[in-house]
């Protein structure tokens, strides 16, 4: 398949807007990895990108287009962003592909289908020459990996947000042979694309006795610790978004370890008065449609889900992330963050409640991840503490418990006994990016690897020396690769 220039791709009036800059200099970059060679490309754009302004350019300059999606409301959102008029979507035609869907046209240049469906019908034919998979870090799947296998000749591109699993996996498992990246977070942000977040840090429940499980808490275990914490969630909640009789606080999406802790925390806004809903994947379509209705007009101002809103979910007017549900998943606390970031008319920021750690343990929610994106796995490391603070009762403002009193704010000066009631029951305080430590890079993580290494060699210690006390500072075991790497450096200079 020949591949035009991004500039030739996307003409002016043609039924798809004018592309952004960075969306240029994207196009660009996949055209030129396809020249190179590469077949399958992860295409990595945050969240407000503008993934699908990017996939329908490079629908429009082929002659037959897949795009495979994992749930019916993503196919849904993908069908209606394709094929409703300017300035609601892009003004394309598709068919879909879904079990007994009314909208099928395999006649259509696009088609949008359910990979469980694909995985039951025979071979397209003919079949596409481009193929997108949405939200690609599910492509290492066994069903995708058969789909796949009836197309090698189509390039494959696999825009995400957040390209990791939270098994560790590497999306070369899936054959995916190249990284592109468009964009960053920050600079979104810069460009106001995306409304730069606030974020609050609440002490959260202690996790050191929960067991892992394909590279997370195991839920199970997690919803015993976090359930009796439902309260202090709420409050934290109501104190951060000025919750008053005159104002009923952001529309917010609220991120649950399961449906009891999910449906425990509606129950605690709705005594509180404020409306609140659940919703899981059991919801029925038509319910959690008309949920999600009623957050966007207003009429509920929270929405608990549990793993429905984390990929895909798409409502501007969302200013609030509260994370009640502690995750070791880099890319899993990314894309929560992700649905309060979008711009709205009014909205200068995303107000993130965190209530588990979560900041803390994976790092400032926009900073740039592109110099650690592989395709080889990726992994979590350990965070830091979320340090202490005072809050002012008078005018709810947030400073670090190292400065005393009086408030710097309005000048509040509590009696002594108010003073140690005060300290006692503070527990929250506004991070900023300065103080959120970043994990180490791969590449700070070898050079530990190696300078321990060099000391093991030295000292005459057991190897084994090394690998202790590299998963005592990372959590984690060094990679093969590090071994192999430094040993053939060793050799290098004799």
């Amino acid at each position: 398949m020949r591949w035009r220039p991004a500039r030739c791709i996307f003409r002016r009036g043609a039924g798809v807007p004018d592309l952004r800059d960075y969306q240029q200099s994207g196009l660009r970059d996949v055209a030129a990895a396809i020249r190179e060679g590469h077949r399958r490309i992860i295409m990595v754009a945050p969240t407000g990108a503008g993934k699908s302004v990017c996939i329908a350019a490079m629908v429009r300059s082929v002659r037959s287009a897949l795009a495979i999606a994992h749930r019916q409301e993503l196919i849904d959102q993908l069908y209606d962003h394709f094929t409703l008029p300017e300035p609601e979507g892009l003004g394309l035609e598709a068919g879909v592909l879904m079990a007994k869907d009314p909208r099928e046209d395999r006649a259509k240049k696009l088609q949008v289908a359910s990979i469980q469906t694909l995985v039951r019908r025979p071979p397209l034919d003919p079949p596409p020459q481009l193929i997108i998979i949405d939200e690609a870090h599910h492509a290492t799947s066994e069903g995708y990996q058969k789909v796949l296998a009836h197309y090698p000749n189509a390039i494959c591109i696999g825009p995400s947000a957040t390209p990791f699993r939270t098994d560790g996996r590497g999306l070369g498992s899936a054959g995916f042979t190249k990284i592109v990246t468009v964009t960053t977070p920050d600079k979104l942000i810069a460009s106001s694309h995306l409304v730069p977040p606030r974020v609050f840090g609440v002490d959260p429940p202690d996790l050191s006795g929960i067991s892992k499980k394909a590279g997370d808490y195991d839920q199970v275990e997690l919803a015993a610790a976090v359930i009796p914490a439902v309260g202090q969630v709420v409050r934290a909640w109501e104190r951060h978004a000025r919750v008053s009789a005159f104002s009923p606080g952001p529309q917010t999406l609220v991120f649950a370890v399961n449906v009891q802790h999910s449906k425990l925390l509606v129950e605690g806004f709705s005594a509180r008065g404020t409306p609140a809903e659940h919703v899981d994947a059991e919801t029925p379509k038509d319910e959690r449609k008309a949920i999600f209705a009623r957050l966007r007009s207003g009429e509920t101002r929270i929405v608990s889900n549990v793993g429905i809103v984390t990929e895909g979910f798409d409502c501007p007017s969302v200013e609030c992330c509260l994370m009640a549900r502690p995750t070791m998943s880099l890319g899993l606390y990314l894309q929560m963050i992700g649905r309060a970031l979008r711009p709205h008319p009014g909205k200068t920021h995303a107000l993130v409640v965190d209530c588990a750690g979560n900041v803390q343990r994976h790092g400032w929610p926009t900073r740039d991840l592109s110099a650690s994106y592989t395709l080889d796995g990726n992994v979590t490391p350990k965070g830091t503490r979320v340090p202490g603070c005072r809050r002012c009762p008078e005018c709810f403002a947030v400073f670090d418990a190292a400065q005393p009193w009086p408030c710097p704010s309005c000048g509040f000066q509590p009696q002594v006994r108010q003073m140690r009631m005060l300290d006692k029951h503070l527990q929250t305080r506004e991070l900023r990016r300065d103080e959120v430590r970043d994990p180490p890079t791969e590449s700070e993580q070898f050079g530990y690897f190696a300078y321990l290494y060099g000391q093991a060699i030295m000292k005459k210690y057991a190897l084994g020396w090394v690998s202790i006390r590299f998963r005592v500072r990372f959590g984690r075991h060094a990679p093969a690769e590090f071994w192999h790497k430094v040993k053939a450096s060793r050799r290098a200079s004799g």
